[in-house]
């Protein structure tokens, strides 16, 4: 269905979002589609995840996510926290699910196991925190059920909710997989049933040709004269759990009882399940790390987990690795994917492999700081060790600046930043055509460390260093680093009143705004949110100065330009808008008495 449609939705509509946490692009395509910015708008949207995480940032700053950035994150407390209701809530499962399997197996008379299944010396107990979950209590509920038609199941089962499901259905894929010739040798026994469901639930074939290829993995199965079983296992896996639109087959359901499967097999097989993760392209790649990471939650299968990742993410780095990071910013258990991304800075060698993963970091990420300043100082001891290419080191210098401070370590930050000029300023005397831009930058870098840790005069110094570089570079260059100049005056502006020096921080600004003035008379959809802001900026520079009515002026101009660009895009420009809004009421006169 075409999402256009939904600004024409007339009546009340809710659209749920299920693991939100991997559909950020299908959720900014679904918000983008809904006018929020209607109050009598009938379309809400409910995003479901397991956590709030990185994700969830990143989706809240991308534009068109402004319903997102006002959107409360909601926990989802016990359904049922009391026992009592706990205990209702089961006996209507058990209920339930007596009519559903009626339907199922109508040879079985499942209303005569209710007095049984339902008497109080019966009911398991139901007071453990595992029953928080709706999902426990129904689990009990079908168990109860299943367990008292007497039908023997397989030995060695788990004592877990999971593991007594897996058990009964094990005997389902026994019993669908004898009637199919070709799964009644050796190859396809019991055991190989059970790796093939847990691949099903890790990776989604793509087509017949993908499903088929995946099977070859299994023990037994990779020859040719086993091509036939191959076909007959994707088929017998396709009947099972039907697949969804894009996918060859689906998986168990629900996901905790997918979880445990896997989990239970990659325990069993773990090299088998390392060499099929090396092997994946993206973005099955991502798929497998998404669901193995989702596993690694429950603890008994963390370290086998953690093992794996970390043995093909070594293994398979190229794809792997990327894989990783995306992964980790969505998921919300990246601990084993960051540990192995951090095991793989730690043991590499493959300097191109580390730049290409520091570039693919967000800028701003929570759940990736601490690896990513991990892997910007090694990119840094790289450089300093093995390899004189300046260049390299000096930006590395600048991302390991900007990774401490992401974690709040001013003062390494500003070491780091101030290697990184002092390398750039001899490279920019050697070569100021190549390397005078790269010195502007670090400078700014540097003013900020140094506002951070209250050193303001030399913030000052440093941030007047790089407004005098980029005024060189402009007056040479000025479609490149007029942006740049711009920018640095509106920090040179705030130095400078932060010192208490007004004046000279209200002629920086007009030169901002000037220089913004410019930019945006020639392309207005880039350089006038700058605009905007620099003059918000030179408003509070003259009102600071007592001069309100070219205060009140300036703010005017920028709530003028911010309700041109809020018009344009909300979700982006709605609270400039408003701060200005409010600035400009500040400034008004007082009516008279």
């Amino acid at each position: 269905m075409p999402l256009d449609i939904l600004s024409q939705v007339g009546r009340p509509l809710l659209i749920v979002v299920d693991y939100a946490e991997t559909r950020t692009p299908q959720l900014h395509a679904l918000l983008e589609a809904v006018d929020h910015d209607q109050a009598d708008s009938p379309v809400r949207v409910l995003a479901l995840a397991r956590a709030a995480g990185d994700w969830w940032t990143r989706a809240a700053q991308h534009p068109h996510s402004q319903a997102l950035a006002a959107a409360a994150v909601t926990p989802v407390t016990a359904l049922h926290p009391a026992v009592d209701d706990r205990a209702t809530a089961y006996q209507q499962a058990v209920g339930d699910f007596s009519t559903r399997l009626h339907l199922l197996s109508p040879t079985v008379d499942w209303s005569a196991l209710l007095p049984t299944v339902l008497a109080p010396a019966a009911r398991p107990p139901l007071d453990g925190s595992e029953f928080d979950t709706p999902l426990s209590v129904q689990m009990a509920a079908l168990l109860a059920l299943l367990d008292a038609t007497g039908i023997p199941q397989p030995t060695n089962q788990a004592n877990s909710l999971e593991g007594r499901l897996l058990g009964h259905e094990r005997g389902y894929w026994d019993k669908t997989a004898s009637s199919r010739e070709a799964l009644c040798g050796e190859r396809t026994g019991t055991q190989t049933r059970a790796l093939a469901v847990a691949l099903a639930c890790m990776v989604p074939a793509t087509d017949r040709d993908d499903a088929r290829a995946l099977l070859a993995h299994l023990p037994g199965l990779g020859d040719d004269s086993a091509a036939a079983v191959r076909s007959e296992l994707a088929t017998w896996l396709t009947d099972l759990y039907p697949a969804p639109a894009e996918a060859e087959w689906g998986s168990l359901q629900p996901d905790r009882i997918a979880e445990h499967q896997l989990g239970t097999e990659t325990a069993r097989e773990r090299s088998l399940f390392t060499r099929i993760l090396t092997e994946l392209p993206d973005p099955q790649a991502a798929q497998a790390l998404t669901v193995l990471a989702r596993t690694s939650q429950h603890p008994q299968y963390n370290g086998v987990i953690s093992h794996i990742l970390r043995e093909a993410v070594g293994t398979a780095p190229e794809v792997l690795g990327p894989a990783a990071l995306t992964t980790a910013t969505r998921t919300a258990h990246p601990a084993p994917l960051i540990a192995a991304l951090t095991e793989l800075t730690r043991t590499t060698s493959d300097v191109a492999l580390l730049c290409d993963l520091s570039s693919r970091i967000p800028h701003a990420t929570l759940a990736l700081s601490e690896w990513a300043a991990d892997l910007a100082t090694a990119l840094v001891e790289h450089y300093d060790s093995h390899n004189p290419d300046l260049p390299g080191l000096a930006a590395s210098l600048n991302n390991q600046s900007v990774r401490l401070t992401g974690l709040g370590r001013r003062e390494e930050a500003l070491i780091a930043v101030t290697r990184a000029v002092e390398i750039r300023e001899t490279l920019a005397d050697r070569r100021p055509d190549a390397f005078l831009p790269d010195l502007a930058m670090s400078l700014n870098n540097q003013s900020n460390r140094l506002s951070d840790l209250g050193r303001r005069e030399e913030a000052l110094i440093a941030v007047t260093r790089a407004v005098d570089t980029y005024q060189t570079l402009a007056d040479r260059r000025p479609d490149a680093f007029l942006p740049d100049l711009a920018a640095s005056l509106n920090n040179q502006s705030g130095c400078l009143a932060d010192l208490g020096r007004r004046e000279e921080a209200l002629i920086a600004v007009t030169r901002a705004v000037d220089t913004y003035q410019t930019l945006a008379d020639q392309v207005p959809d880039v350089f006038l949110p700058g605009l905007a802001a620099s003059l918000n900026n030179q408003s509070g520079c003259l009102a600071g100065l007592g001069r309100r009515e070219e205060a009140l002026n300036a703010v005017t101009r920028a709530v003028t330009i911010y309700r041109t660009l809020a018009d344009q895009v909300p979700d982006v420009f709605g609270q400039d808008l408003e701060r200005a809004l409010q600035l400009r009421e500040l400034l008004r006169p007082l009516p008279e008495t």
